[in-house]
């Protein structure tokens, strides 16, 4: 028997991610979803993942978009140029947003984009936890992508360049627990053959490793949106589900 966490990311981005997640977790095909809380629906997303509170953990997706594209971060987290007071204020206000509305702290903690690993900003995540959390610390993802089992190798060698020292720092300056292994990553093409790719994924992920996904439903205009519909459509079929039970996988909300 073999436990994994089935994780959905950006919760709250559009109604249709929102109608996707909610669906996969009542069915329990996920077990697991992060939060966007500065998202301008987010109060009534909140509203509407509480009605499933127990059936799978709630994360907060820290996000930086807002502050920086994704090209500019990464070369200003190599330099080690961001501005640490600026990354604190907007994590601590998006935990707020997520505790405001949920009535309690996250189980745990990723980035939108992989950035909570990034250099400089994994120091400020590992302050803010041990500030905020002391008592009862929040699980943290580790996206260590492999380089192979997917179709993005050269974004795979990028991630996991920026990634150098994450597992480091938070494991020597936080009591965080994190994911054993890591997998999801691909060009998130609508070619892009999902259910070969997932099926592969539960297959060679190690015990209490994690998976990101990132379903939508028809409809759903936001990017990517007809992979992430032709992963929501894989994620609620039969064949996602019978795949699981014959290979004795078990979906977790923790990486005990």
């Amino acid at each position: 028997m073999k436990s994994i966490i089935v994780c959905a990311d950006d919760y709250g981005m559009s109604q249709e991610v929102d109608d996707a997640i909610l669906e996969l977790i009542e069915k329990k095909r996920i077990s697991a979803t992060s939060c966007m809380t500065l998202m301008p629906n987010w109060k009534s997303s909140a509203n509407r993942l509480k009605e499933l509170e127990g059936q799978a953990a709630f994360g907060l997706h820290f996000d930086l978009g807002h502050v920086a594209s994704l090209g500019k971060l990464m070369l200003s987290a190599v330099l080690r140029t961001l501005d640490k007071s600026a990354i604190e204020t907007t994590l601590n206000q998006q935990l707020d947003n997520f505790e405001n509305e949920m009535s309690r702290a996250p189980d745990y903690i990723d980035g939108h984009q992989h950035v909570h690993a990034f250099p400089v900003i994994r120091d400020v995540l590992a302050s803010v936890v041990n500030q905020r959390y002391a008592v009862e610390t929040p699980w943290i993802r580790r996206p260590s992508v492999p380089l192979t089992g997917h179709d993005s190798a050269l974004k795979a060698v990028v991630i996991q360049g920026l990634n150098l020292g994450f597992d480091s720092v938070i494991g020597k300056h936080t009591d965080a627990q994190t994911n054993s292994s890591f997998a999801g990553l691909y060009s998130i093409s609508e070619t892009a053959n999902f259910p070969e790719l997932m099926e592969g994924w539960v297959n060679n992920l190690d015990n209490h490793g994690l998976i990101m996904c990132h379903p939508a439903v028809e409809g759903a205009n936001v990017e990517h949106s007809l992979a992430r519909i032709k992963e929501y459509d894989y994620l609620r079929s039969d064949r996602y589900i019978s795949y699981l039970e014959a290979n004795n996988v078990t979906l977790v909300t923790h990486p005990e």
